[in-house]
């Protein structure tokens, strides 16, 4: 009989690249029987079912108290032998489920404590940030050495779980390279006038900072796509574009992201330096680079120490300091006058993808994770 496996989440939208095209498509095809609880409606899809809070309500109050709550009742009634859950504010239920002598799984896919520290949602000083902190991190110690295993998506983070808990493991969140919407094939030579940013438009991927320091440049436009983090974020970006070389596309199907990017002459994939990313460490977590690299375009990108390893080895873009306004402007102008060597990066990046930074290297570390349970 197979095992019965529940991924549950109250805070990811309805399927989640990471959660449900990535873990648990791969786990239903190695043949456990997969549920997924999570916003939105009921269906069965990919060998997965998912069970939907079938939810109208809205706000914070109801995200980080009610939610959760009515997750875990979902999540509680499927009966599952293993529980692999997805959010901080769900870990007093999966106690619950462990006391229930459930085997529990905590998919850490972001360092949470950063929220605290760094969180402009919290109208506190910065001491009282830096206490909540601490005393999240002392509840989260406690509750992590209880689960059966901790999964997480970057080196620096695991290795600091892997102190609380030894069953921790790495499984990062390269791309599905091998699904149909990147395996388009890619015209170098019918590359647009842009330079793209895909992501959520906001002050973290330094949006302001690029429009301002690429305005000068002649004969190009700056386009971005993603979900809008507040209003505010939009004007910042207008204030500093004195020669209108912007323009914000909103948010696309990701069906048509791939599109945007690969027509681009180059992605930015710029962060802050922040708690979350170790300072200039750097993080394996988010998959923009990769997705960016996927689409046979050049990247211009924050010079954290992991990626600065993957960009040179593959010499597939350039990294840069994500406050040196003078250092990306070279970068962006030495791509856009050398074509012939852009489309070479471009080339180079997507085959490092394709062998080495894809979905599929990571799948036997999830299923190891599973296995050792």
């Amino acid at each position: 009989m197979a095992l019965k496996v529940c991924h549950f989440t109250s805070t990811h939208s309805p399927k989640d690249q990471r959660i449900f095209y990535k873990e648990c498509i791969s786990l239903a095809k190695e043949g456990y029987e997969v549920y997924l609880v999570e916003q939105g409606e009921d269906c069965v899809e990919k060998g997965v079912t998912i069970l939907g809070t079938h939810e109208t309500e809205k706000g914070r109050f109801y995200r980080l108290l009610k939610r959760p709550k009515k997750v875990y009742k979902i999540a509680k009634s499927v009966n599952a032998d293993i529980y692999h859950f997805h959010d901080m504010e769900l870990i007093p239920y999966a106690k619950k489920l462990k006391k229930k002598g459930k085997k529990v799984i905590f998919d850490y896919h972001e360092d949470y404590a950063s929220r605290f520290a760094e969180s402009d949602a919290l109208p506190f000083p910065k001491f009282i940030k830096k206490l909540l902190q601490k005393m999240y991190c002392s509840y989260e110690n406690a509750a992590l050495k209880k689960f059966d295993a901790v999964i997480s998506v970057t080196p620096h983070i695991c290795e600091r779980l892997s102190k609380v808990n030894p069953k921790t493991y790495m499984v990062t969140n390269y791309p599905l390279a091998d699904s149909e919407i990147w395996n388009s094939e890619i015209n170098y030579n019918a590359k647009s006038d842009y330079v793209a940013f895909a992501g959520q438009v906001s002050e973290t991927y330094r949006l302001p900072f690029i429009a301002e320091a690429i305005q000068d440049i002649k004969g190009i436009k700056f386009k971005m796509c993603g979900p809008l983090r507040k209003s505010d974020d939009l004007d910042k970006i207008e204030a500093a574009d004195v020669n209108g070389i912007t323009e914000y596309l909103g948010k696309l199907p990701f069906m048509e992201l791939p599109d945007f990017l690969r027509k681009s002459r180059l992605a930015f994939v710029l962060y802050i330096y922040s708690f979350n990313t170790a300072g200039h460490y750097g993080t394996l977590g988010s998959n923009k680079l990769f997705e960016a690299m996927l689409c046979g375009v050049p990247v211009v990108c924050t010079d954290y120490v992991l990626w600065k390893q993957i960009v040179e080895k593959h010499k597939c873009g350039i990294c840069v300091n994500s406050y040196d306004k003078e250092e990306l402007k070279r970068a962006v102008e030495y791509i856009l006058d050398n074509p012939e060597e852009a489309r070479k990066m471009g080339e180079r990046g997507r085959k490092a993808v394709l062998s080495e930074y894809n979905w599929q290297t990571q799948v036997p570390e999830l299923l190891k994770c599973y296995s050792e349970l």
